[in-house]
C-alpha cells in the first residue's frame, strides 16, 4: 500500500463565520448565554475545520469553547442549548418552573399573617379559645371558624385542644 496521508481540510473561518450568522441570527454563547460578539468564536460541533455545515455549528465563548474542545460538553447537549437560545432569545422564560408561584406565596402571606395575628394578641394557656368574636377583632376565616365551633361545642368557659370540636361534633352526632 502506498504512503497515504490525508490533508487537514482547509481552515474557512470566515465562511463559518457566515453560515453560522445566517443559520442562527440571535448570537450568544450555547452554555452560558454571553451577547459579547467580540469574544464568541464559532466551534465546529465535529471537530473538523472544513465541515461549515450550519448544523455543525454553534457560537461559543472562549472558556466554553475550550471546555467543548476538551469533552467536558456533549454534541446533543451543545446542539439543544443553541435550540433554546435560538427560540429565545435571551429572554428568560420562568413558566415552567414558576407556573403556581403566586398561588404558593398567597399561601406562604396567609400562613404568615396568621402567625404575626396570633403573636400580636395576649397570650394564654395552651389550647384555649380566643375570647373575641369575629366581628371584634381581625380573625382569619381559619381562627373566625375554630371560634365559632368551639363556642358552639360545650359551655361558654369551654377550653379546646386541637380537633377537640371535631370530637364532639362526632360524639354528639
Amino acid at each position: 500500500m502506498a504512503n497515504q496521508t490525508t490533508e487537514p481540510s482547509p481552515r474557512k473561518q470566515a465562511a463559518a463565520r457566515k453560515a453560522a450568522g445566517a443559520a442562527y441570527p440571535f448570537r450568544c454563547c450555547v452554555i452560558c448565554g454571553l451577547q459579547i460578539e467580540a469574544s464568541l468564536t464559532v466551534a465546529h460541533l465535529d471537530h473538523h475545520a472544513g465541515n461549515n455545515d450550519p448544523g455543525n455549528l454553534a457560537y461559543k465563548c472562549g472558556t466554553h469553547h475550550w471546555m467543548y474542545d476538551c469533552g467536558l460538553y456533549q454534541i446533543a447537549a451543545i446542539k439543544m442549548l443553541r435550540t433554546h437560545w435560538q427560540e429565545t432569545k435571551g429572554v428568560p422564560d420562568h413558566k415552567p418552573r414558576m407556573k403556581d408561584a403566586g398561588a404558593k406565596a398567597a399561601r406562604k402571606r396567609d400562613y404568615r399573617r396568621e402567625g404575626k395575628e396570633s403573636r400580636g394578641k395576649t397570650r394564654r394557656s395552651e389550647g384555649s379559645c380566643s375570647p373575641l368574636k369575629p366581628s371584634e377583632g381581625r380573625l382569619s376565616k381559619r381562627s373566625s371558624r375554630h371560634w365559632s365551633e368551639c363556642r358552639s361545642a360545650a359551655s361558654p368557659d369551654h377550653k379546646a385542644d386541637k380537633g377537640t370540636a371535631a370530637r364532639l361534633r362526632i360524639v354528639g352526632a
